[in-house]
């Protein structure tokens, strides 16, 4: 994240004030996600008629795993990253500190590993 969260000077507001209008969503979803759609192919994304009502207020951030070919690309370029601050690596073990050294270093071995 930047020096501005767009997600709370920005996108914050903007669901903010439409949940204000309608909690439900009923009146304002549909459309929204009509102007955001895709297109993958020739075909447009389909958005299903009925949506429902929201069960609850929108939300804004939400931690998620990162997909593991993400993290596979890292362990496998490690010329692409930075080694982490001082105070980062006296968080870890002596042991994860050698194996993360090692990842930084490209040392084939270590990276099958974590990998595997």
């Amino acid at each position: 994240m930047g020096r501005f969260d767009s997600s709370l000077t920005r996108v914050k507001p903007v669901f903010e004030a439409l949940y204000q209008l309608d909690a439900s969503g009923e009146t304002w979803l549909r459309q929204l996600l009509g102007m955001a759609k895709r297109r993958v192919g020739p075909e447009p994304a389909t958005i299903p008629t009925t949506l429902g009502r929201l069960v609850k207020p929108p939300q804004f951030e939400s931690p998620v795993d990162p997909p593991k070919s993400y993290l596979k690309w890292l362990i496998e370029h490690p010329e692409k990253l930075r080694s982490p601050s001082e105070a980062m690596w006296k968080q870890w073990s002596k042991r994860t500190q050698k194996k993360r050294q090692a990842l930084l270093t490209g040392d084939r071995a270590v990276q099958a590993e974590a990998i595997a």
